[in-house]
């Protein structure tokens, strides 16, 4: 039964990061990037302030950690979601979740140049393969670009910031509960954004007349993206370990490309299917243990010869 809530946590954190995609293309609608990005990081810090003081999480910060803390907020979530944010107004909601979803391959990258962690030969291989699929999803049957050079290149640049990210966050992540970290970086996120709301988008958002479906849109990328899909996220790391939880956030664009096809009208062709699997697959490979089978079959084999 345990085991059960850890995968069913990790499913649903996935499924919520996926769909994520699609209700800031609904928030879109009547809500411009910058607003979209501050009002949600506003009612998460809100929230998560609640749920901290409900279950009584220590909120003290020691002065040595507020540097980690706050180039921590700037790479994330203040540079990660203007980049994503503003991707996602060129290129659609699949093509951007396809993007985002190999953040776990560039991130042992940086582990080994920042953290000297080691990754197998394995790895390589399935970054190859992903980056096939990515080049496949991102283009028509006869590999025109469907997207948004642009847009592909803003949407790549959040993978960037989120890798360096999680270099930076990992001394915080030992010695603070990363509710408290991410209710910490959220506020210090919405300060930086509130100049940029001020000069770009203040009148747009104080004349605008948002539908409910902007509106909910907004709470639930605040209330799930932001706040629920974290927490469940790190349970199930907490469970699992960062390299298992991370095969479930490969799911990500499968989720993102099911519910843009039934809310947003995106086409869902085979070519892009096909490139979906294909960049799954990559990503699957680069995390599993076959570079250890296959290190001790050759071993096995030059030891008979």
């Amino acid at each position: 039964m345990k085991k059960l809530l850890v995968i069913g946590s990790a499913l649903i954190a996935s499924f919520i990061f996926g769909i994520s995609f699609v209700w800031s293309k609904i928030a879109f609608h009547d809500f411009g990037p910058i607003s979209t990005i501050t009002i949600r990081l506003i009612i998460s810090a809100i929230f998560l302030l609640g749920f901290s003081k409900l279950f009584r999480l220590k909120l003290k910060i020691q002065k040595k950690d507020w540097k980690t803390m706050i180039i921590g907020a700037i790479l994330s979530p203040f540079l990660t979601f203007f980049a994503e944010y503003e991707g996602l107004t060129r290129i659609n909601a699949t093509d951007a979740s396809v993007i985002v979803s190999t953040l776990p391959l560039f991130t042992p990258i940086a582990a080994y140049f920042f953290l000297k962690e080691r990754f197998k030969a394995i790895f390589f291989i399935g970054l190859i393969i992903s980056s096939i699929g990515v080049f496949i999803t991102l283009t028509s049957r006869d590999f025109q670009f469907n997207a948004s050079p642009t847009g592909v290149i803003i949407e790549s640049s959040m993978v960037i910031a989120a890798v360096l990210y999680s270099v930076v966050q990992k001394n915080l992540c030992q010695s603070y509960n990363p509710i408290i970290i991410i209710l910490y970086q959220n506020t210090i996120s919405v300060l930086l954004y509130l100049p940029f709301l001020y000069f770009m988008e203040w009148e747009q958002l104080i004349s605008v007349k948002p539908s409910i479906e902007s509106i909910r849109s907004m709470l639930l990328l605040a209330i799930f993206a932001s706040s629920v899909a974290f927490i469940l996220y790190t349970y199930s790391i907490n469970k699992l370990g960062a390299s298992k939880a991370n095969l479930y956030f490969n799911l990500l664009p499968v989720f993102t490309a099911i519910t843009a096809f039934f809310y947003l009208n995106e086409k869902l062709t085979t070519h892009k299917i096909i490139g979906i699997i294909i960049v799954i697959g990559g990503l699957y490979l680069s995390q599993t243990k076959i570079s250890k089978t296959l290190v001790k079959k050759t071993k096995k084999q030059l030891s008979h010869k």
